[in-house]
């Protein structure tokens, strides 16, 4: 155990803690979509609300659901039925149980179902294409899960107390396990919401932070900063006038270009480059500001990658 990196993360996330907004589009991006979940609770939920959040939530986190004829549509009446239509129990007190006691038999059911379906080619037309699904349910080739924008919509339903699942919590909490010298993180399986929350559990406990019910927003803030810096995707981090000086610097096009620049391989095989482009980053950025200090983090990653 590296207590003093343990040390870091745990003060990076209190400060997180205290942060409403910055300059980043990632703080309004994020009030927009709880003032759509808040006026929808006060002008009364029905299929047709939960849809119009599942809408903004596939748009603006890419989650490309709506790709899927259906999907969405699916989706949203599967939650309405599921926690909305007649139930005692709200769906904010359910998802508070799971996330304290991430059992298999307590996971919701919605993030094993398949939803939609993919347009077929002629080639796949002619074919038979229908397979078994998840609890022996026969699903069209092509019909998708849908476990980020599940947990999304969970994060926003219960005020930021859900994990969000996505690409770069699944890629870079390993990273931070071993950057605070934890025993190496289980493999997540894909899709698998139980070993996900009980991976970011163990983690709160290895580090001894385990304060405040708000942990997974404040950890999710962190990680999704360290994977936008490291991928070299910095729209949402910066401003306009920020991103615009940061894309122009030389240390920034020597990563940026190469499709593979998220493959640690990559980082590690040009670590000199990525310390460039993250020092050049943190002097584009005002002084003690909390993306700076995530960016710091983020160039002590790339050695840890490296090492």
């Amino acid at each position: 155990m590296n207590e003093e990196n343990c040390k870091k993360i745990r003060d990076l996330l209190e400060k997180i803690s205290k942060c409403n907004s910055n300059n980043s589009p990632y703080f309004e991006d994020k009030k927009i979509i709880s003032g759509i979940f808040d006026i929808t609770q006060k002008n009364g939920l029905d299929p047709q609300a939960v849809r119009i959040r599942l809408t903004v939530l596939d748009s603006m986190y890419s989650t490309q659901m709506s790709m899927r004829p259906y999907g969405l549509d699916d989706l949203a009446q599967k939650l309405w039925e599921t926690y909305y239509q007649n139930k005692k129990d709200s769906l904010k007190t359910i998802l508070n149980k799971v996330v304290e006691k991430p059992k298999e038999e307590n996971i919701p059911s919605l993030f094993t179902w398949t939803y939609g379906f993919k347009k077929k080619s002629k080639d796949q037309q002619n074919r038979n294409t229908n397979k078994k699904g998840n609890d022996g349910k026969v699903e069209e080739d092509g019909a998708a899960k849908a476990v980020s924008l599940i947990s999304k919509y969970f994060y926003f339903e219960t005020d930021y107390g859900f994990p969000i699942y996505d690409s770069i919590v699944r890629k870079y909490l390993p990273l931070l396990y071993r950057y605070c010298g934890i025993e190496k993180c289980e493999k997540i399986p894909n899709n698998n919401i139980c070993k996900f929350i009980k991976a970011i559990n163990d983690f709160f406990l290895e580090i001894k932070y385990t304060r405040d019910q708000r942990r997974y927003d404040y950890l999710d803030h962190l990680l999704w900063v360290i994977g936008k810096i490291l991928r070299g995707n910095l729209s949402l981090v910066l401003t306009k006038k920020e991103y615009q000086e940061i894309t122009e610097k030389i240390e920034y096009k020597k990563i940026e270009s190469n499709k593979n620049k998220d493959s640690f391989n990559f980082i590690k095989n040009h670590k000199a480059d990525y310390e460039a482009y993250i020092n050049k980053l943190i002097k584009v950025l005002p002084d003690d500001d909390m993306r700076g200090k995530i960016a710091n983090i983020a160039l002590e990653l790339v050695n840890t990658i490296a090492g």
